[in-house]
């Protein structure tokens, strides 16, 4: 006789009674299990896919290695415009054999990857290069974008789209996770192999290494998304605990920030490295935005979350200020105009998700789609970048 679906929600949720989960996150979880089939095939696709995550991940290694052995053959821009697809294709075709995706989409996904970068490589390059190098900065975010929606509906098989988005971005900040952890292994790895060679007499070649270490990145980039998709409940638990951890910490150093760089001494708009460096605090802070799973429950972290969008927003502003004054004392260049509009966008975005956290009686639902319904503007920003930066500004 076939079980009910609520048959099984209960046999599921006996499995996860040991997980150290409160009864409603149990049920919320035996319910999406049973509705994506996970009860059934879960340790069958994982013997399975093993032996495809090995063939993809010596894919991406051989890809890396090759790619950082082509020397002065290849620009800086061009290595990195061809690097991101040697990391994220096998990857992705790892995933999707996982996810059982279509024959469409798994063409769309080479498509993407094979063409975007060849397209790109195409342009002339004039002095000082500056478009090309933007435009390999900018690549990943149109590459992620895609695989949030192709990939998005496998892996929550609701028809509701800010859902699907939700569920792919959480997937992506625990594969990140996962890498930085196989990334810092490796590291470890590589280390005690140089040194044992050394003990030995002989030369560690810098030239290999410079090339091993990039290529076992490349690998540990599959074998993250192996781990993310097939990891035991504690485990995916990890990148909210962290969360949880870093976000009180990091809201205090950012008022710090925040105090110390608008203190009246030198005119921001000379300091080309802090802008940089608030660019680069903001990128990583929206990161851990989106990545950080949301909750309205009346706790200390609901605070601490709305206090991090917030800080974010002035720290923007202060961004602003800095590439406003930049502009002003030097004119357009692609840098410049890049980063103006980026810190536009980042501030929208923060407003957008700070204002709905502080409606009242906003279900977890809307901050989500708040905080991914703009996914998509990045993107169409990132593709200006990489096609028409170039023409707009002579291919310098």
């Amino acid at each position: 006789m076939e079980k009910s679906f609520h048959d099984l929600v209960h046999i599921e949720s006996e499995r996860l009674r040991d997980t150290g989960l409160s009864d409603e996150e149990i049920l919320l979880i035996a319910e999406h299990r049973v509705k994506t089939g996970f009860h059934q095939t879960s340790e069958d696709r994982k013997r399975r896919s093993l032996p495809v995550m090995i063939g993809c991940a010596l894919f991406a290694a051989v890809s890396v290695w090759l790619l950082m052995s082509a020397g002065e053959s290849l620009s800086d821009a061009s290595r990195m415009k061809l690097l991101v697809p040697s990391l994220l294709l096998p990857a992705s075709l790892y995933a999707g054999f996982t996810l059982n995706i279509s024959i469409r989409d798994t063409v769309t996904l080479l498509a993407v990857f094979i063409l975007i970068p060849a397209i790109s490589m195409l342009y002339p390059v004039a002095e000082p290069g500056h478009t090309a190098l933007l435009s390999a900065y900018h690549l990943p975010v149109i590459y992620l974008y895609i695989l949030i929606r192709v990939l998005g509906k496998y892996l929550e098989k609701s028809l509701d789209v800010p859902l699907q988005y939700t569920r792919a971005v959480e997937t992506l900040g625990e594969t990140v996770l996962f890498t930085l952890l196989a990334a810092a292994g490796w590291l470890v790895v590589v280390g005690i192999l140089g040194t044992t060679v050394s003990l030995l007499g002989y030369n560690f070649d810098s030239s290999i290494e410079n090339r091993l270490i990039p290529s076992g990145f490349g690998a540990m980039v599959t074998v993250s998304v192996f781990v993310t998709l097939h990891a035991p409940l504690r485990e995916r638990n990890l990148a909210s605990i962290l969360s949880s951890v870093f976000i009180p910490v990091i809201d205090l150093l950012l008022l710090v920030l925040i105090i110390v760089s608008v203190l009246p001494r030198e005119n921001p708009g000379d300091q080309r490295e802090l802008l940089i460096m608030l660019d680069g605090i903001l990128i990583l802070v929206i990161c851990l935005i989106l990545f950080s799973p949301v909750t309205q429950k009346k706790t200390y972290r609901t605070i601490f979350d709305k206090l991090l969008v917030w800080a974010a927003v002035i720290l923007d502003l202060v961004a602003m200020v800095s590439i406003s004054f930049r502009l002003f004392n030097s004119g357009f260049t692609p840098n410049k105009s890049a980063a103006a509009v980026l810190n536009i966008l980042f501030l929208i975005h923060l407003v957008i998700i700070g204002v709905t956290q502080m409606r009242k009686g906003m279900e977890e639902k809307s901050i989500q789609k708040a905080k991914t319904g703009f996914l998509f503007i990045y993107a169409i920003w990132a593709f200006q970048v990489v096609f028409f930066f170039p023409l707009l500004f002579g291919f310098r």
